[in-house]
């Protein structure tokens, strides 16, 4: 069999699964795919799972060194559907808002670049709102060139002082409310995940580590593994931790201090995701109140405009 014969999409992997699951042998699901050749599984694993490069495929070496295939297939897809699920629900609450504002600058800019030089030239207007927005494009330039200057010392500081920079990092989120229940949303959703696939805390803690070294989950889980392996207790750690929401860590503290720690953890997560999605609601709110402020200069220089004429009468 060759490697180019076996190549499964998503939807494949998930019929392979039930299939499994029902089961059938992997050499008699693969004939589901057309397949004939006999192949043991260790040979599959090398061949169509070992090699690729994917997240999906990321998770599925992960659970396949602890359970069987289809349940090591089940596993990576609850994971991938989780982080699909944070992922929609950002976007679908953010979009709209993002949208309108983009509109409502450009059509501003607009105004401000092409229709307002011509009414000066031509009418010789000067009031104070048209002075404000002809200064707007020059206060823009200096928080570019303010952020940018800002994005490049932090650049720096990352390259050459990588300590020091994760240090500030983990700070600045640690003293956001909002960055704190994402972080807390992500650590428990993932928790809860890897606990009903079966495993320990110390393994929970040795998946989040194959997470991308540049993620704060991965950070998390790396702190409290050096606190695990110097004899402290993960409730303990999890006490401790700042980059957490105070909702989170009650959560784990009634999990371990009981005997539902599925169903405490499960609570957990739902109040975490309760408080982020308010926390981006009033982002959004925010992003609509610049948008239509936007919107209401922009009427209010047509209205401006839609005055000259009568202005220009009583002047005769």
């Amino acid at each position: 069999m060759s490697k180019k014969k076996l190549k499964f999409k998503l939807n494949q992997w998930e019929t392979l699964q039930n299939l499994l699951e029902c089961g059938y042998s992997l050499n008699e699901s693969l004939h589901f795919f057309g397949l004939d050749t006999i192949i043991a599984e260790q040979t599959f694993y090398e061949q169509f799972i070992n090699n690729r490069k994917n997240v999906f495929y990321d998770q599925l070496r992960f659970f396949y060194d602890i359970n069987r295939l289809e349940l090591a297939i089940k596993n990576a897809f609850q994971i991938i559907n989780f982080r699909k699920s944070i992922q929609s629900q950002l976007i679908q609450m953010l979009f709209y808002p993002l949208i309108v504002l983009i509109f409502s600058i450009v059509i501003l800019f607009f105004f401000i670049s092409n229709i307002i030089p011509q009414l000066i030239s031509q009418f010789d207007i000067n009031t104070p709102l048209i002075n404000l927005l002809l200064a707007l494009p020059e206060m823009i330039q200096y928080f570019i060139f303010g952020g940018m200057l800002i994005v490049v010392l932090l650049l720096v500081i990352r390259v050459f002082f990588n300590a020091i920079f994760n240090d500030i990092l983990l700070y600045c989120i640690s003293k956001i409310n909002l960055s704190q229940q994402i972080v807390s949303y992500y650590f428990i959703g993932y928790y809860v995940i890897l606990y009903q696939c079966g495993l320990s805390g110390k393994q929970i803690m040795n998946y989040l580590m194959r997470l991308k070294k540049s993620s704060i989950i991965y950070r998390l889980a790396y702190k409290f593994n050096k606190h695990l392996n110097e004899g402290k207790t993960l409730n303990e750690i999890i006490a401790q931790e700042k980059l957490l929401s105070k909702e989170c860590k009650y959560s784990f503290y009634m999990a371990f201090n009981s005997n539902k720690v599925e169903k405490f953890l499960m609570s957990g997560k739902t109040i975490c995701e309760t408080k982020l999605k308010k926390q981006l609601k009033l982002i959004t709110i925010v992003i609509q109140i610049v948008a239509y402020s936007a919107v209401i200069i922009i009427v209010m220089i047509i209205y401006q405009m839609m005055l000259l004429p009568l202005d220009m009468i009583q002047n005769l």
